[in-house]
């Protein structure tokens, strides 16, 4: 990560990056001035002595989300969107109002056309911010796999074992 680069807020929104992108496509192609600093400044196409002349040379959205992904420090777009998107999950995670319920739907598969079951990656991110989870009922510590735990709440209550 470069020195300069911008740091990305703590909710970022991967859709107005996306617009951005577009929108700094436009401004490239327009030559505006400052776009054709940043793309002079993080572009490896448009940087340097080699680098062709702005006038000459069609700027795709591809080279606008490059030069964005580039000023946030990312190597690539990919890398960058798949870091948007993992702080998005964790500020989703960490706002759950009930996160056993979260993590059984991400941890289950569907039962119902109605039921949409999270993934694994969820269901751990979950867990792993919600320690509790484990202790919380029969059914997290079943899907946990904890037979030990399950056999300690039926026999603290066989009424544990109905749903």
């Amino acid at each position: 990560m470069r020195s300069d680069a911008k740091a990305l807020p703590p909710q970022p929104s991967l859709e107005q990056y996306k617009k951005q992108a577009k929108d700094l496509r436009k401004a490239l192609a327009m030559q505006h001035a400052e776009a054709l600093a940043r793309a002079r400044a993080r572009h490896p196409r448009f940087a340097g002595p080699a680098a062709p002349e702005a006038h000459h040379t069609s700027f795709t959205l591809a080279d606008a989300q490059l030069i964005i992904a580039r000023e946030y420090g990312y190597e690539a777009w990919p890398k960058f969107t798949a870091a948007i998107r993992a702080l998005e999950a964790a500020n989703s995670i960490s706002s759950l109002l009930d996160p056993v319920a979260a993590f059984l739907e991400a941890a289950s598969v569907p039962r119902q056309a109605t039921h949409t079951s999270g993934t694994l990656e969820r269901a751990e991110a979950i867990l792993a911010a919600h320690p509790h989870i484990p202790d919380a009922n029969i059914f997290t510590a079943a899907i946990l796999g904890d037979a030990q735990r399950v056999r300690r709440l039926l026999a603290m209550s066989s009424s544990n074992a109905s749903v």
